[in-house]
């Protein structure tokens, strides 16, 4: 294995820890398994590094939502009143995935109120943050790795034409 591939999976395996470190600050672990911030996978290859979730939701936690928009996926919404035992049974289910979703509508994610989850005073963006912090530390060894890499080419070639 190439030390550009070691470095891009140790680079994917930094940023998958600290999205998920954020995500946690942030105040997005619904609960204690299946999380998102439990779901991050690292694949690399010699020519990258792909960072995966499973979580159809992930890009609300960097986007948001705008205010008065559409009315958001009831079923999910639903889906999540049900994981979180919200409701005793399904109009129950239906009653309040009916009210979060107004509330969505009305003011967007994130909802004023779900800052009180935040430790860091952030609900979105949180690939913008994890980036900001760690860009040029991935870039340094990136940068060496690739060093590293050209120099063992250039050791390998004959040393006499």
């Amino acid at each position: 294995m190439s030390k550009i591939k070691k470095t891009l999976k140790e680079a994917g395996k930094i940023l998958a820890n600290a999205f998920s470190k954020e995500l946690e600050a942030q105040g997005h672990r619904a609960s204690s398994t299946n999380s998102i911030i439990d779901s991050f996978r690292v694949k690399a290859t010699d020519r990258f590094v792909e960072i995966t979730t499973d979580k159809s939701y992930a890009n609300v936690l960097q986007t948001g939502i705008k205010k008065g928009g559409k009315f958001p996926n009831r079923e999910a919404i639903e889906d999540w009143v049900r994981k979180k035992g919200f409701a005793r049974n399904e109009t129950e289910v239906k009653q309040i995935a009916y009210a979060v979703g107004l509330k969505i509508q009305k003011e967007g994610v994130p909802t004023n109120e779900s800052f009180r989850h935040s430790t860091n005073g952030r609900r979105i963006k949180f690939i913008d943050q994890v980036e900001k912090e760690n860009k040029n530390k991935i870039i340094e060894m990136i940068d060496n790795a690739v060093a590293f890499d050209i120099n063992l080419m250039f050791n390998k070639l004959p040393k006499e034409v």
